[in-house]
């Protein structure tokens, strides 16, 4: 065995990959200090903020187990979770109230920029709240944001908010009946919500009357990330899944709800309890005839976070990332056998349009001197025919035929280097 003459050197040659950070504080920033979010800018007048990230399913893997209708969707826990973070900021940690504009997908290819805008009420304890994406585009930087959710943030309650509903220290519930959970995952990709491993956080379910129960958890993946996030949005989002499950065994947990795959769509009274949750028992109730009261306890039965009323409804048709189905396609070219044009029997006439012909001949001793040879013809051509600048009247149009420059079929020739460096200058040209 043939052996290098010096010994093993131990060094590698590959490309370190670069880190996708940026120090926030040498452009004037605040670090966010969120998993979703990188920098946030409290206005000098101490009446806003604006928080800034960037979404991406590969900054981001665990997103992309969120799917609806085949396309990854931001969850709508998510936004809940930007909203709570950004009221913590400027010191207003309940959510009032969160509808959602319009559903945030996220690209395969690219990363979404987030700006969360908050404008706080002279004089008052409530703030006005928007987000806003727009999606990474280096053919279009100046693209438009998006709104995807708009709300009003306000201060903590002055006297407790945990009311006797949200007691689940009692567990497993009193008086409730098991619910089997084994084809929940399998019931809901056939309504077109595929949940991939990050968000199958139900582990149990119970029903009692028009009330749900339900034990989630999150994935071992998810446990590293949950002290970074006031609540993880897989954890969130998987308890909004027992009322499916309810649903699946024929056991309806919110009556009014319409048939269907349900996203949430508005929420009211959001309060985290606590943050970094791993586990959680869940509790939902009806309030209304389409609203839900939702509970959320740590196994323990210390409370997590409470949410007032959540309005669900149909998950919507989700747009591509681009309307146009091109956007950032590769395309390659392909030919197609032209048909033979049929007989005629008007005769030849003489042609009344002058065309210029030009022999290029590709000479030369070796193949690397033949492509110079060409290339320097046929642009000497193209220079001569471009520089007298005629009129539309005088203009000849010149015609430069090529062999052997492609091939468009399994049978035929490599391509001629001379021939091919020529069709892609005059295409180059073209363009």
């Amino acid at each position: 065995v043939d052996l290098p003459t010096y010994p093993f050197q131990h060094k590698h040659y590959w490309i370190e990959a670069v880190q996708d950070t940026v120090d926030v504080e040498q452009a004037g920033l605040e670090t966010a200090e969120h998993p979703l979010l990188s920098a946030v800018v409290l206005t000098a007048d101490e009446t806003g903020a604006v928080l800034t990230g960037r979404l991406s399913t590969r900054g981001h893997p665990w997103l992309a187990d969120h799917a609806v209708h085949d396309a990854v969707l931001f969850p709508g826990t998510g936004f809940v979770e930007l909203a709570v973070r950004a009221g913590d900021t400027v010191g207003l940690p309940v959510l009032e109230e969160l509808t959602h504009e319009a559903p945030l997908v996220l690209p395969s290819d690219t990363a979404v920029t987030l700006q969360i805008i908050v404008r706080r009420d002279p004089g008052s304890d409530r703030a006005a709240l928007e987000v806003y994406g727009r999606q990474d585009d280096a053919s279009d930087p100046t693209g438009s944001w998006t709104l995807h959710a708009s709300g009003t943030l306000t201060a903590a309650a002055t006297t407790a908010t945990i009311t006797p509903a949200d007691d689940l220290t009692h567990w497993p519930p009193p008086g409730a009946d098991a619910v089997p959970v084994d084809a929940l995952y399998p019931h809901l990709a056939g309504q077109g919500l595929h949940y991939g491993p990050a968000f199958q956080g139900v582990r149990a379910i119970w029903h009692r009357d028009d009330e749900v129960f339900a034990e989630v958890e999150l994935p071992t993946p998810g446990v590293e990330q949950a002290a970074g996030f006031g609540l993880h949005p897989a954890l969130f989002d998987a308890a909004l899944h027992a009322l499916a499950g309810a649903d699946h065994s024929d056991h309806r947990g919110h009556s009014g709800q319409e048939p269907g795959p349900q996203l949430p769509f508005a929420w009211q009274g959001v309060t985290l309890h606590a943050s970094g949750a791993t586990a959680l028992r869940v509790h939902l109730r009806p309030t209304g005839p389409t609203t839900i009261a939702v509970s959320l306890a740590d196994p323990d039965g210390t409370p997590v976070a409470t949410v007032t009323s959540l309005v669900t409804r149909p998950a919507p048709s989700i747009p591509r990332p681009a309307d146009d189905p091109t956007h950032h396609a590769l395309f390659h070219l392909e030919w197609t056998p032209a048909p033979a044009l049929p007989g005629t029997s008007t005769p030849a006439t003489p042609a009344t349009e002058e065309i210029a012909l030009h022999h290029v001949t590709a000479d030369g001793p070796d193949m690397t001197t033949r492509v110079r040879s060409a290339l320097r013809t046929v642009l000497g051509i193209l220079r001569s025919s471009a520089g007298h600048e005629p009129t539309t009247s005088d203009r000849t149009p010149i015609a430069l035929i090529t062999r052997h420059a492609v091939s468009v079929a399994d049978t035929d020739p490599a391509p001629d280097p001379a021939a091919a460096a020529v069709w892609g200058l005059v295409r180059s040209a073209q363009a």
